[in-house]
């Protein structure tokens, strides 16, 4: 698998307000951008909780392996300004009634 550097493909960015490289660009099949989600799924490494509520800034997929999801950057409630990239698996989207 080749592996993607930031600059490579031009569309990461740092963003006035925010911490860390990330994009709005919105991935074919991907939730909308804006969407609330919440953590179902984590691994040992991971610094926030299931259950926990982000909000969906952008997210891709990798050209060189489509087939292993899609990858969004969301911005945590408990962590505002920073963009965090995480895997479609761990999330949910939360559906307002």
């Amino acid at each position: 698998m080749k592996r993607i550097e930031i600059n490579d493909t031009g569309i990461f960015h740092e963003e006035p307000g925010y911490v860390g490289w990330f994009t709005r660009e919105q991935a074919a099949g991907a939730w909308e951008n804006g969407t609330t989600v919440e953590k179902i799924r984590k691994d040992p490494t991971d610094d926030h909780a299931i259950g926990e509520r982000a909000i969906i800034l952008g997210s891709i997929r990798n050209p060189a392996e489509p087939g292993l999801g899609i990858m969004y950057f969301v911005e945590w409630d408990r962590t505002p300004g920073y963009a965090v990239a995480c895997i479609d698996w761990k999330l949910d989207r939360i559906v307002k009634r």
